[in-house]
């Protein structure tokens, strides 16, 4: 107990050093970068009937203009893609299907990324619900020419069926204190920081040059994370969150 108060204060004091830093030293957005660069933002769904139609509204109700949403419906059995096809049909989003081979987020995500026309690509959940200035947040760090990738906050909005509980409220608190301030704390030193899947950005050439995702690879996110470090730069933790829509519920107290 008194471990884990001591790690959690720890983390608490870098994070307030990070905040410090960042208000005394402004981003230097390089002239020379692209400063409204186009974002493919790719949301990979196997059986999210429940929750694809609100990760796709969250996604249009972005304040960045410049975007393209590519839904890949990866092997649902469900109706997933029927839920995302009035918004393709009205010109919102691109929509398209990957039936071959077997189902993988990995694959999904290589697929999805064949139909990206965008300077930047950013992956995300489709049980993922984006705050309204994320890709906002994505495009301002990627101007700055040392960072070769972005990862954001992620954070519990409810569990499965929008049931909030104690359950859900712990696991809310873990994802503050192991996710949240563990990569504010690793961004600060510059060391490995791994980008998630929930919310996860880096620049198409680089994603073209390293083959995007590794289908092979047992932790896909860790494998595209070195990667991007081998190529050399630093990993930038975005401002913005995402909400993380239903987690799954392993077990009930009572």
């Amino acid at each position: 107990m008194m471990v884990d108060v001591a790690r959690n204060v720890g983390k608490t004091i870098s994070l307030s050093v990070f905040k410090i830093k960042r208000h005394f030293r402004p981003l230097n957005i390089s002239k020379a970068a692209v400063t409204n660069p186009k974002i493919s933002l790719l949301i990979a769904a196997h059986n999210e009937s429940a929750s694809i139609t609100k990760t796709i509204k969250s996604a249009l109700e972005s304040t960045y203009s410049n975007k393209e949403i590519i839904i890949i419906d990866d092997h649902s059995t469900d109706d997933t893609y029927q839920q995302a096809l009035p918004y393709s049909e009205r010109g919102l989003i691109k929509l398209v299907k990957r039936s071959e081979g077997k189902g993988s987020k990995a694959a999904a995500m290589n697929y999805g990324s064949n139909f990206a026309t965008g300077d930047i690509l950013m992956m995300t959940d489709a049980d993922t619900l984006l705050d309204r200035s994320a890709l906002s947040e994505v495009a301002k760090y990627l101007s700055l020419p040392n960072v070769i990738g972005i990862l954001g906050n992620v954070r519990i909005l409810s569990g499965d069926k929008g049931v909030t509980n104690l359950l859900t409220r712990c696991q809310s608190y873990e994802y503050l204190v192991s996710f949240e301030l563990g990569r504010r704390v690793r961004t600060l030193l510059n060391v490995l920081v791994i980008i998630p899947g929930a919310f996860g950005a880096l620049r198409t050439d680089s994603a073209k040059k390293m083959a995007f995702y590794d289908i092979d690879a047992v932790t896909e996110d860790f494998d595209l994370t070195f990667k991007l470090f081998k190529s050399g730069g630093k990993m930038s933790l975005s401002q913005a969150s995402s909400l993380i829509h239903t987690v799954q519920v392993i077990g009930r107290l009572g």
